[in-house]
């Protein structure tokens, strides 16, 4: 997903911040809705009220190659992103009713 190595090396520097989710999961409903409609797929995105301290650029690349691979691999049905407080964390998932990946891979959580 992303290349680790340029993290390793620092090619690539986090800039943590506080972000909103909800501002995120609109970023991604603007840019994948019309590709799920046109693939005859729903995109659910939950609402999300949680502020998260990461790189929002780098939750953002995350999450784009997990919806992105989402509605690929998915036929028919839907794919959905939800937003999950789970103190001291959120926890971000993409489901979808696709062939999958594990559970545990599509499992983003942040502080």
């Amino acid at each position: 997903m992303l290349d680790i190595s340029k993290l390793e090396s620092g090619a690539i520097k986090p800039e943590p911040t506080d972000f909103k989710v909800a501002a995120l999961f609109e970023e991604l409903r603007t840019e994948f809705a019309s590709i799920a409609a046109n693939k005859g797929l729903q995109l659910e995105i939950d609402c999300c009220q949680d502020t998260a301290h990461s790189d929002p650029s780098l939750v953002g690349q995350v999450l784009r190659n997990l919806v992105s691979n989402a509605i690929k691999y998915t036929r028919e049905g839907c794919v959905r992103l939800r937003c999950l407080h789970e103190v001291p964390r959120i926890r971000i998932e993409v489901l979808d009713t696709g062939i999958g990946i594990p559970a545990r891979s599509a499992t983003l959580y942040l502080r």
